[in-house]
């Protein structure tokens, strides 16, 4: 998107929200997303999937220009299942780790919020996050599973704080439905990663983009 487009957007956004600055009803959408580490996160994290959760309420003061956005998302950084056999014996054993993050905050969207169909915005959002790691061991019986022998090499959990910056663009369709998507800069801090026998503490810095659907809280009231 270039500089023009995008002015004329916000313009035409604006044109909209102009035409009702009373209360706009709210919206909540589902979304996919993305989450792509930045710099040293590579080292802690991969390129994963998740999805999110967000609550959009128009402040009509501002003639809707101005919005409080209550946000939510899960991402599974790793869930895999690693098979090995030792040489001597043939026994196998099946190690299987899971690793999920979860963020959830409020803050502001700054964009039309009103009966326009494009609604570029931009928003900051301060969260708290959770981090998880779980490791567990299999020795499987091929002749009967219920014999099979599960250890739990343990399970880690930390919380930190994180904040990011965000824009995009929503299409609102009939004032009753719409499509929305853009991209975030996310950042966390105070999360413990493992080094060798020791562990750190990092600030992962993350890429983050996203798409859904929406649906306007007035669908709701027929």
């Amino acid at each position: 998107m270039n500089v023009r487009t995008g002015i004329l957007l916000l313009l035409l956004g604006l044109a909209g929200a102009r035409e009702a600055a009373a209360v706009v009803p709210g919206r909540v959408g589902l979304h996919a997303l993305r989450l792509m580490p930045r710099g040293d996160s590579d080292d802690y994290s991969d390129a994963s999937w998740g999805g999110g959760l967000e609550v959009i309420v128009p402040l009509s003061a501002t003639g809707n220009l101005v919005a409080v956005d209550f946000v939510g998302a899960i991402v599974n950084f790793e869930s895999e299942t690693i098979i090995r056999v030792d040489p001597s014996s043939l026994l196998r054993t099946e190690q299987s780790n899971s690793q999920n993050l979860a963020r959830f905050g409020t803050g502001l969207r700054l964009g039309p919020h009103g009966h326009g169909l494009f609604q570029p915005f931009v928003g900051v959002h301060g969260y708290l996050v959770a981090h998880a790691i779980r490791s567990t061991l299999l020795i499987p019986d091929d002749f009967d599973e219920t014999h099979s022998v599960q250890q739990d090499l343990g399970s880690e959990s930390d919380w930190g704080v994180g904040w990011d910056a965000t824009a995009g663009l929503h299409l609102n369709f009939g004032n009753r439905f719409g499509a929305y998507g853009g991209v975030s800069y996310f950042r966390s801090a105070g999360l413990d990663r493992p080094l060798g026998e020791d562990e750190v503490t990092v600030d992962p810095e993350y890429t983050d983009v996203y798409a859904g659907l929406s649906v306007s809280f007035g669908s709701f009231g027929g």
